[in-house]
């Protein structure tokens, strides 16, 4: 009966000891269903060996050394796989971190304006708002979506909208929307946008468009004429075209628009309907207000661009025509890489140097990224010495940075704390007042991440939080 009683209490421990491995690669790895199914199994075991150590005498405590191997084992197991799942729950260090993300800065709304027709965009951002408390005034990052199908019932929203709240902070909204798969709308909040708050990008003007557009009635004919499941609302900001196929003016003059006969372009703020099915069909493009720039105004125009860009070129990043990266600090002095090498999609360069304008270059460093090839991500100086370059792979899902002090000549590699190599796409750095700010991503285009902030120059950096 003491055997048995042993052998119930070693397979107890091994059981508990399998449950908290499988847990602990749950957090890391992910895989719900086939790590639960592992847990389950081995907590029928532990079960088993319970009952089992239940139906045997009790043990005396003569076997010491036994008792504390045992209990030696589960504390060590403990602290062991406790300690992973909890490296785990660290930003970008696992499943489990991303599920604590989602938790954070996740959001499902219920859809329950679902017909376009009947409420609108309006009924969409009336749901967002009563469980988000959106900003009054929202902007477009890129573009903003609505599917729908003949009756009006939504399939489908996509947008990223940011705007600033009651305490003049910038919010950020990722929507996404599939009624096949949910009821409800899925909101990323807080992420990282290019925030430029530029009213070109302003959303309400799709609003306004649609109001003036006789936009259903389209629907309706094309629901007679073409046999398709879904359309969809295409709405861009302040746009220009040059052609007039398909632009319908719903406010303003709509002279403009005849005028891109005699070539130019018009510019206003347009909605797109379209039938997704269809590419052979031309979109109808409600414009509101639209604006005629002739050819000669437009000449005139880019050479006034030409000039500011020429003038305000000094402290940027630029690309030439042959897509090589080039930094002036000043209207004398810069430099630019020069590719001496490349093999399915990567690039081996060199760092060239100008004090002339761009004249004449000499080549300061033949391998600036420390014998590492990819894809140059940027270059910035902050005066003739200190100096920061990056490189990311041709997929951009990683990249580092590196630093020179020597105007140059050598670079190291930047170390972030928390960040191990070829595990994100760390951005250029820009600077905020006395510091450098550099976002780290999984990937690029990620909005979101870990802000890392330095207050020498780029030698050491801290974490800042997340974005």
């Amino acid at each position: 009966m003491k055997n048995k009683r042993q052998i119930a209490e070693i397979v107890m421990i091994l059981s508990f000891i399998f449950d908290l491995y499988h847990l602990s690669v749950l957090c890391k790895y992910g895989g719900t269903r086939r790590h639960l199914l592992w847990m389950f199994f081995g907590l029928l075991v532990f079960s088993g060996a319970l009952i089992l150590r239940q139906t045997t005498e009790p043990a005396t405590m003569k076997n010491k050394t036994a008792f504390i191997v045992k209990l030696t084992s589960v504390i060590a197991a403990c602290v062991l796989f406790s300690s992973s799942i909890i490296y785990s729950a660290i930003p970008y260090h696992g499943a489990l971190s991303w599920k604590i993300q989602d938790l954070i800065h996740s959001r499902e709304v219920t859809l329950t304006h679902n017909n376009v027709f009947d409420t609108g965009i309006e009924g969409i951002l009336d749901d967002l708002t009563a469980a988000l408390n959106l900003p009054e005034k929202l902007y477009i990052a890129e573009q903003f979506t609505v599917d729908f199908d003949g009756t009006g019932k939504i399939s489908a929203i996509e947008g990223f909208l940011y705007g600033k709240d009651e305490n003049d902070q910038t919010r950020t909204y990722l929507i996404s929307y599939n009624a096949q798969k949910s009821k409800k709308i899925y909101v990323n909040m807080d992420g990282y946008a290019s925030a430029d708050f530029d009213t070109d990008s302003l959303l309400s003007p799709m609003i306004d468009v649609l109001a003036l557009a006789n936009w259903k009635e389209q629907v309706a004919e094309w629901e007679q004429d073409y046999d398709v499941s879904s359309y969809q609302l295409l709405y861009l900001g302040n746009r220009s075209f040059e052609i007039k196929d398909g632009l319908v003016t719903v406010s303003g003059d709509s002279s403009e628009i005849q005028k891109l006969n005699a070539g130019g372009s018009v510019k206003g703020y347009e909605v797109s309907l379209h039938m997704p099915e269809l590419d052979t069909v031309t979109p109808i493009r409600y414009i509101a207000n639209p604006k005629y720039t002739s050819l000669q105004e437009q000449k005139e125009q880019e050479q006034t661009d030409a000039s500011t860009k020429n003038s305000s070129g000094i402290g940027k990043c630029d690309t030439d025509e042959d897509g090589i990266q080039y930094f002036y600090l000043t209207e004398q002095i810069g430099w630019k890489f020069k590719i001496l090498d490349a093999a399915a999609g990567s690039r081996f360069y060199g760092l060239q140097k100008t004090t002339d304008g761009g004249n004449t270059w000499e080549m300061i460093t033949e391998d600036p990224f420390i014998g590492n090839i990819g894809v140059s991500e940027g270059l910035v100086f902050y005066d003739e010495n200190n100096g920061i370059i990056g490189l990311t792979c041709a997929g951009q899902n990683w990249s580092n940075l590196y630093r020179t002090t020597d105007g140059g000549k050598t670079f190291t590699k930047i170390e972030f704390p928390g960040a191990a190599t070829g595990e994100f796409y760390f951005d250029m750095p820009r600077k905020d007042k006395d510091q450098l700010v550099v976002l780290a991503r999984s990937e690029a285009g990620d909005t979101t991440g870990i802000k890392y902030v330095s207050t020498d120059g780029g030698a050491t950096w801290n974490k800042a939080g997340d974005f």
